[in-house]
């Protein structure tokens, strides 16, 4: 039990409650009506769309779309059961899968019983690993089977060869993303200092993930590797300036190459984007 309870904390961030339209669009962009019901919460229209739709052709779309719209009214037992009967209908359509994972998501975040939330993580990684099965080129799947593989131990089903293969097709299919996908395992490998070209290349691409720049720039400051870890934390700055966060790590950049002057500045930074920041606080009343 210790280790699946292990294994809902290491599957890190998901897309539970929320329903990218995009691949649904592309598969079927003749609902594109449909989809922009959805996106602008217009959830009774869609509720009539979706069932002139299914009267007129019955079809696993029409379920994987009345799923959709039960999902976005957080009717999740009701959306999982209609998603069952479309991936009944055609095991072989990924969108069926990826949104059983999102709706299985959405219940473990409600969930409190423990045997109940295993029972929901393990089926959202199912359907997601089904899903990159299926469709190999849609980073959604790939990234979330990716990170479990690379969070968990062992004995919950972490792999983290498997992971870095994972991660090296989605970079040789030149998926956007990959290259930060990489490097996120190799950080989370002991292979620190690999991940380097591929999160330099991701900042070439303006790709970005925090906590990987995060982990990328403390891994650099510790190996006193100062211009990447710099580099890192600059771009974090860049990329998400209205996080304290981001001029704290600066600012921990700052203090190791034994410049306080701008240190400071950027702990200050820190709390006038938000007074309470404790971390930057503590840190100025030690310079």
């Amino acid at each position: 039990m210790i280790i699946q309870l292990c294994f809902l904390f290491l599957l890190g961030e998901h897309p539970a409650g929320k329903a990218p339209f995009d691949p649904f669009l592309k598969t079927w962009p003749d609902l594109a009506n449909y989809y922009q019901l959805l996106e602008s919460q217009q959830l009774q229209s869609a509720n009539l769309f979706v069932e002139k739709l299914y009267q007129k052709e019955g079809s696993p779309r029409a379920l994987n779309a009345k799923a959709l719209v039960l999902f976005a009214q957080n009717k999740l037992e009701d959306a999982e059961r209609v998603v069952d009967l479309a991936i009944a209908k055609d095991a072989n359509q990924a969108l069926h899968f990826a949104l059983k994972a999102r709706i299985n998501l959405s219940r473990l975040d409600r969930e409190s019983n423990p045997i109940n939330r295993w029972k929901f993580a393990a089926e959202a990684l199912a359907s997601y690993r089904r899903a990159m099965d299926l469709d190999p080129q849609t980073m959604e799947y790939r990234s979330f089977v990716v990170r479990h593989l690379y969070s968990a131990p062992s004995m919950g089903g972490g792999d983290l060869t498997l992971a870095l293969r994972l991660a090296d097709e989605a970079v040789s299919l030149n998926l956007k993303g990959a290259r930060l996908l990489r490097a996120e395992v190799r950080l989370a490998s002991d292979q620190s200092k690999a991940a380097v070209p591929d999160l330099q290349a991701a900042m070439s691409r303006d790709e970005f993930d925090a906590k990987t720049f995060v982990h990328a720039g403390y891994w650099a400051l510790e190996a006193k590797q100062w211009q990447l870890a710099q580099a890192f934390f600059q771009y974090l700055t860049e990329k998400d300036p209205a996080n304290p966060d981001s001029f704290d790590c600066l600012g921990d950049y700052y203090q190791a190459v034994k410049d306080p002057v701008n240190a400071r500045a950027c702990y200050e930074k820190a709390l006038d984007l938000d007074p309470a920041f404790e971390p930057s606080r503590q840190k100025i009343a030690k310079l």
